[in-house]
């Protein structure tokens, strides 16, 4: 709950001083009380919540008819309790009451009271003290809309309406007000007064392109699309340069799948001076996102981002937003350098470093990436996520001891009492949440993937054992123990039920299914290998340049007999691994060797 403002709580006091003896209570508990009150103002002031709430609570103790004593001090009360406390929350707001009733004229307090109320699902009570506040401020036309909506709330849509009508006859008509009139009668099924409602402003004013728009939104509603077209594109035709109009025709033609229309509107929208940055960011990304999930040509996506970088060279949002559409295109060098402007210009943005070191990761500048984590202002040295992100850099950029120390200190944070070195047990990760345990398994898979480079097989294993625990199902975890368990005469059995389960989580993962060919590879499985393989590289796409990706499709293809084939893969696997002596020596040979 929000501090109410301290103006209004020093003028109930002073209303309230001097307030009539309650029985029971003595003139000098009341005098007490006062004093109490006063200090717990002067402690708000002083900016000392806690004190404050102490001493209100003193003086509403000593006198229960202070009641704005009881008001602020239901107040914190309120701000203190969670919101399933049920029992507190309504605890409070009963002592809030009592002075609303007291003092019905206070319109700043009841009119609180009434929000707080109508914020815990006490619409009824909200609607009763706006009504009576209302009546005594008759010019106070702005709870007219208010009271609409508390009655809306509640499903009385005739006083809703009436209460709307009321502030249209003294303010008049705004599309506004209008479009909630409209889902009012929406919600009585009354379609005749929708539509005629809609239609109130073109009779109003046939020049506003906002009233067309509301029309054409309201029949596309009831489900009479031709009409809802001719409808906006009237609006596009009474005021051609106003963007709410190409936005309204955009969504039209993304919705109703006329994929050429809509390209065309988004690109007139994005020249439009009227849309704000946000909006033209919002319509950018509802062109991009299907193109990029069905992988279908980005030439015209790229011409779209051009306009808006254009008009926008300086600000880091779009900087962000080419950042995440190069690297969603597989561009992750063009990602990170994106992302490296829009850090010029926001450096303090937690987000931005966030993915730069994403970005340097995937684009494999390891060297870059732990510069970028040494570079991080100091107060972004505690972000767990920052934090992560440079130990796996670390790991990757072959520095696993400075890797290691920060996997500790992550571990120690998520896990109190555990170390990196021990079997993780069952009461290091009690009280965790699911969001938690996520984290802590991906800490032990890093541990484990540094171990592995350090060729201490003993340690990586109980770092994965350890990660398994905290979440079974990582399958980022079950990938890579199965794979290393296969690359070091380990359980092959076990490795190919652990990848099994990787590939059950993330079916469409690379990864996941070459790790699942090698290891039928190495238990002589060789046509059902080959399977895995081929989908492997299917799903990979333009990820498919990878050199073990066509190492181990060599190695199958060799030993389902197809030595040309073989001899193929091996030599696309050169350029990309051109320090691999062993596929040198295939490549010379033109025959598989047994490492």
């Amino acid at each position: 709950m929000k501090n109410h403002k301290l103006h209004t709580l020093l003028l109930a006091a002073l209303l309230l001083i001097g307030a009539g003896i309650m029985r029971g209570v003595t003139e000098e508990q009341q005098r007490k009380s006062r004093h109490f009150a006063i200090a717990a103002m002067q402690a708000t002031i002083n900016g000392d919540a806690s004190a404050s709430h102490e001493l209100y609570k003193k003086a509403y103790a000593l006198d229960p008819s202070n009641l704005s004593a009881g008001y602020s001090l239901a107040l914190g009360d309120l701000s203190a309790a969670q919101e399933e406390d049920t029992a507190a929350i309504d605890k409070a707001l009963s002592m809030m009451r009592e002075y609303v009733d007291a003092y019905p004229a206070d319109y700043n307090e009841g009119e609180y009271y009434a929000y707080l109320c109508s914020m815990v699902g006490h619409t009824r009570e909200a609607a009763r003290v706006t009504r009576r506040i209302h009546d005594l401020y008759p010019d106070r036309t702005e709870l007219l809309p208010t009271l609409a909506g508390y009655y809306m709330q509640m499903g009385e849509y005739d006083s809703t309406l009436a209460y709307f009508n009321k502030f249209e006859e003294l303010e008049g008509a705004s599309p506004q007000v209008s479009m909630r009139k409209i889902l009012t009668h929406l919600m009585k099924q009354d379609t005749v007064a929708a539509l005629a409602e809609a239609g109130s402003g073109i009779r109003s004013n046939p020049r506003n392109p906002d009233g067309y728009i509301l029309k054409g939104t309201v029949i596309r509603y009831i489900g009479f699309p031709d009409s809802t077209l001719f409808y906006l594109k009237k609006a596009e035709e009474t005021d051609p340069s106003y963007g709410a109009a190409k936005m309204a025709l955009a969504q039209y033609y993304e919705e109703t799948g006329d994929s050429a229309a809509f390209a065309e509107k988004v690109y007139e929208a994005l020249l439009m001076d009227d849309l704000e940055l946000e909006q033209k960011a919002e319509l950018l990304s509802a062109f991009v996102e299907p193109i990029l999930a069905a992988r279908k040509s980005t030439q015209q996506a790229d011409s779209l981002f051009s306009v808006l970088r254009n008009q926008y060279p300086h600000e880091p949002v779009i900087l962000d937003m080419s950042a995440r559409y190069a690297y969603a295109k597989g561009n992750a060098g063009e990602a990170a350098e994106q992302v490296g402007f829009a850090i010029d210009l926001d450096p303090e943005n937690a987000t931005y470093r966030l993915q730069q070191l994403t970005y340097l990761i995937s684009d494999g500048k390891y060297a870059s990436a732990t510069k970028a984590y040494e570079e991080l202002p100091e107060e972004m040295a505690s972000d767990p996520g920052l934090l992560y992100l440079g130990a796996v850099a670390y790991t990757s950029d072959k520095r696993p001891d400075a890797a290691l120390k920060i996997a500790n200190d992550l571990i120690s944070r998520l896990s109190p009492g555990a170390e990196i070195s021990d079997t993780l047990a069952l009461r290091n990760i009690k009280g965790l949440n699911d969001r938690q345990r996520s984290v802590l398994s991906d800490v032990y898979t890093l541990i484990g993937d540094t171990y592995y480079q350090l060729k201490e097989l003993d340690k990586a294993y109980l770092a994965y054992d350890n990660s398994l625990l905290a979440n079974p199902v990582n399958a980022g975890t079950l990938n890579n123990y199965a794979y290393f368990l296969s690359e070091n005469k380990g359980d092959l059995d076990k490795a190919l039920k652990m990848s099994s389960e990787a590939i059950a989580i993330d079916p469409d993962n690379a990864t996941y299914l070459d790790t699942y060919a090698w290891i039928l590879f190495r238990r002589g499985e060789y046509k059902e290998a080959l399977e895995y393989e081929k989908s492997a590289l299917e799903k990979a796409g333009t990820q498919a340049e990878s050199a073990e990706y066509y190492e181990h499709m060599g190695d199958i293809y060799f030993m389902n007999g197809s030595p040309d084939k073989a001899l193929e893969m091996w030599k696309k696997a050169l350029p990309l691994d051109s320090g691999n002596e062993l596929l040198r020596r295939k490549i010379k040979n033109k025959t598989y060797f047994y490492e």
